[in-house]
């Protein structure tokens, strides 16, 4: 299965949808753009609606394409990621 995500965390993101579909980590394929940061949005929180697709598109066995305005990419994953030092 190919994902294609923004996110800055691959190697996460392609473990978390493997685990969900029960499927082994090399028959994920996750694709990126390079980008910037994103206050810590798109580490790990990218990864829920990745997989959310993922599922769906397994289900119904076609692809399928999640497009979220700012507005509500912000609503969904407020605020940073806890910062330690």
């Amino acid at each position: 299965m190919d994902v294609y995500c923004c996110t800055q965390c691959v190697d996460f993101l392609n473990q978390q949808v493997a685990s969900c579909l029960a499927r082994p980590r090399n028959s994920i394929n996750v694709f990126t753009r390079r980008l910037g940061g994103a206050f810590g949005n798109k580490i790990v929180r990218s990864a829920q609606t990745a997989t959310i697709c993922a599922l769906c598109a397994h289900k119904v066995g076609r692809p399928v394409r999640l497009c979220l305005d700012m507005e509500t990419g912000m609503h969904m994953f407020r605020g940073r990621l806890p910062y330690l030092l």
